[in-house]
């Protein structure tokens, strides 16, 4: 999946995607997302931000690189599990 969303046709960077597979899943953890690779959001917030680390793996700078769409998904798996912690 993650390898098709960011377009890489060989292995070579195989280790590297799973590092950022697990960094985003902590990141959306620390965010207050339950992982759910279930529900679409969550795998579309996974893709967005690996795509956005790997991109971005090279460049250093103030520059905000994620994109107001990722920031909107995340809000909302933020939300939906607060509502299933509150039930």
């Amino acid at each position: 999946m993650l390898k098709q969303y960011i377009r890489i046709d060989t292995d070579d960077d195989d280790i590297l995607l799973e590092q950022l597979k697990q960094s985003a899943e902590q990141y959306l953890k620390n965010a207050g997302v339950s992982v759910s690779y279930e529900n679409a959001l969550y795998c579309t917030a996974i893709s967005m931000l690996v795509a956005n680390w790997y991109d971005n793996r090279d460049a250093i700078s103030a520059k905000d690189t994620l994109s107001m769409q990722f920031k909107n998904i995340v809000s909302q798996l933020a939300h939906i599990r607060k509502e299933e912690q509150n039930g």
